[in-house]
This record gives structure tokens, sequence and C-alpha cells, in this order.
């Protein structure tokens, strides 16, 4: 079995994951000439989506919780976009940008675009509310 030696630390992972971060290993057979670093990031894209609809399930399954728990529910399934963002990224790198698919590189670079963004605001906010907290 040619083993894709993924990206993803299984340490980290809670070990009913590791079956979904290995997915790739165990079909790889059946693709041999698929090269090991595409292979690579095809497990990692799928086990970023796979995160995404864990995230999403968990939140369609939490309409009975306490509003706390519903809202940490909801911060989680935001967490869960940026997997499907980033499992789509990933795939769309895999493919050649004459292909239907891999036209959809120009929206990784936008979803890149957003993280960088994202990351950004999230600092300056931290940085204001402590500036703003320190001041008083």
């Amino acid at each position: 079995m040619k083993l894709t030696t993924s990206k993803i630390n299984l340490a980290c992972l809670p070990k009913e994951h590791e079956f979904y971060v290995r997915l790739i290993d165990f079909l790889s057979p059946l693709y041999p000439t698929v090269e090991n670093s595409t292979l690579q990031s095809l497990s990692t894209a799928s086990y970023n989506y796979f995160r995404f609809l864990l995230s999403f399930d968990e939140f369609v399954d939490s309409r009975n919780d306490t509003s706390d728990a519903q809202m940490l529910k909801f911060i989680n399934l935001k967490d869960g976009f940026s997997h499907y963002e980033q499992s789509i990224c990933g795939l769309a790198y895999l493919f050649s940008s004459e292909s239907n698919f891999g036209n959809l590189s120009k929206f990784a670079r936008i979803l890149i675009s957003k993280q960088s963004f994202l990351k950004n605001n999230f600092l300056l906010q931290k940085h204001l509310l402590m500036n703003c907290c320190f001041k008083r």
C-alpha cells in the first residue's frame, strides 16, 4: 500500500478520525499512477471536508441545547466552514486550469485572501480591545 504520509498530525486528532485521514491510503492502490504529493493533498482536502460535515451535523443536532451550548456549536460551525473552504482550495489546486474544476483556482485565491483579511481583522480587533481595556 502506498502511504501518503498526510500532513495531518494524527497525534492531535481523536482516534476515531484516523480512518478518514488514512482513507486515501486505503484507496491509493487502485490508482498507482497518482503521485504521492497529489495523494497527500487529496487526503488533506478530504479530511477538511469530513471536519466540516462533523461540525454541520453537530450544529443541526444542537437544536434542543441551551442557548449557550447552541452558540458554542455555532462558533464550531463557523470553524467548520473554514474547513470546507480549505477543502475546496486544496481540490482546486489539484486540477489544471483547463479542467472544469481547475477553474476554481480563482475561487481558491479569493478564499486565501478572505482568510488573510479575517485573520488581520481579528488581530486588529484584539489590538483595539487590548488598548481600550488598558487605557481605562
